[in-house]
């Protein structure tokens, strides 16, 4: 608790700070003695075994008395306890989780965004060479429509597989910017936060919402575009068709 955390600095910067770190030096070291003399006599078979007992029996006192000032220790909140150490296992755990899956998203959002722009190269290729195409059949007087129609579709197609691209790093970096606040926020509710630390968590979130408002906003630009793309079609075709409308009244007039 709270009230145990300033029992322990207070104690710990008195005149006996220095024998209760050499006595939880001894109680915290005394165990990895007692499993390395296990471990020992492991290997020496069954003379090991009875080294083994000798030496528990020898120094069953020592290892009560150690036990109780052990005992002592955690109840004071100076060594910790058994509560406290998995508390901290598990936080040690959730953290690497947590880092794994940080590592994971940032490494799919570097291959989406290589991925959309090695898209985008090809689709500028294809609008390139349509291009040309058009300029060279018009400066021919030959019909483009057939052109610019394929040329409309591309664009729809290209739009789509950005968008959807889009939507995918877009999800991810908003988990990301998610988890890091989740993260600032646990550690806020730790005890003894400056102000200073309080003003610049509270600037960080604000970054972040704003980081993730503006990933909304591209989001429904990406969406926007692919609309666009297809209008553009649905303009050019319904212009095709006026165009074709007309010259069939003309030649009614002329037939008439």
């Amino acid at each position: 608790s709270g009230a145990l955390k300033l029992f322990r600095v207070a104690l710990m910067a008195t005149g006996i700070g220095a024998i209760i770190v050499g006595v939880v030096a001894l109680v915290m070291n005394f165990g990895k003695l007692l499993t390395w003399v296990k471990n020992l006599t492991n290997g020496m078979g069954a003379f090991g075994k009875v080294v083994l007992q000798t030496l528990k029996i020898a120094f069953y006192p020592f290892i009560a008395v150690i036990e109780a000032v052990k005992w002592g220790l955690k109840k004071l909140g100076i060594l910790e306890s058994d509560e406290e150490k998995a508390k901290k296992k598990r936080a040690q755990a959730e953290r690497k989780r947590r880092a794994e899956e940080s590592r994971e998203r940032k490494s799919r959002i570097q291959e989406i965004e290589n991925q959309a722009k090695r898209e985008q190269a090809i689709h500028d290729n294809k609008i390139a060479g349509l291009d040309n195409e058009i300029s060279i059949a018009k400066s021919l007087g030959k019909d483009t429509v057939k052109l610019e129609r394929e040329k409309l579709n591309l664009i729809i197609e290209s739009t789509k597989i950005q968008k959807k691209l889009a939507d995918e790093r877009i999800a991810l970096q908003i988990k990301e910017i998610e988890a890091s606040m989740a993260l600032m926020e646990t550690w806020m509710q730790q005890e003894f936060v400056s102000k200073k630390a309080l003003a610049s968590f509270n600037e960080g979130i604000e970054n972040r919402k704003q980081k993730i408002a503006e990933l909304k906003d591209e989001r429904l630009k990406a969406n926007q575009d692919v609309l666009n793309s297809e209008t553009d079609l649905l303009v050019f075709e319904n212009e095709i068709e006026n165009e074709r409308s007309e010259k069939r009244k003309e030649r009614s007039k002329k037939q008439k």
